[in-house]
């Protein structure tokens, strides 16, 4: 009768596995924190986005660009991003440039989005 010979692995095969999962796991999880970090930055471009296009429209319809009041926040419903516009004269023509820009995060981590267009003005 054939002795069945046990098969398994070694303390080093062992050691070296452990060993290799040790030097990839960090670089793995890394990159994964690193994905979460650039989608969650995308996600709040996109929604900046919508809020300057949104805010944008509002100044133009209702005049705002004409008071000067041009700066604020979105209430309740957007408490971290806040916006403020700026009025600029744009070439030699009677055209000028809106911009409003959209910012958020901390202190020194700010982001922002600008969003912009052009408005004629009657000057007499």
């Amino acid at each position: 009768m054939k002795r069945m010979r046990q098969r398994g692995f070694t303390l080093i095969e062992v050691m070296a596995a452990i060993v290799l999962i040790a030097i990839v796991l960090p670089v793995v999880m890394r990159g994964i924190s690193l994905a979460t970090l650039v989608g969650e930055l995308a996600r709040r471009k996109a929604e900046a986005a919508v809020l300057a296009h949104s805010k944008l429209n509002e100044i133009v319809v209702t005049n705002l660009w004409q008071s000067g009041a041009l700066s604020g926040d979105f209430g309740p419903d957007h408490p971290e991003y806040r916006w403020t516009g700026e009025l600029t004269n744009w070439d030699r023509s009677t055209l000028k440039q809106l911009d409003v820009h959209i910012t958020w995060g901390p202190g020194d981590q700010k982001h922002s989005v600008t969003m912009t267009t052009l408005l004629e003005t009657q000057e007499n």
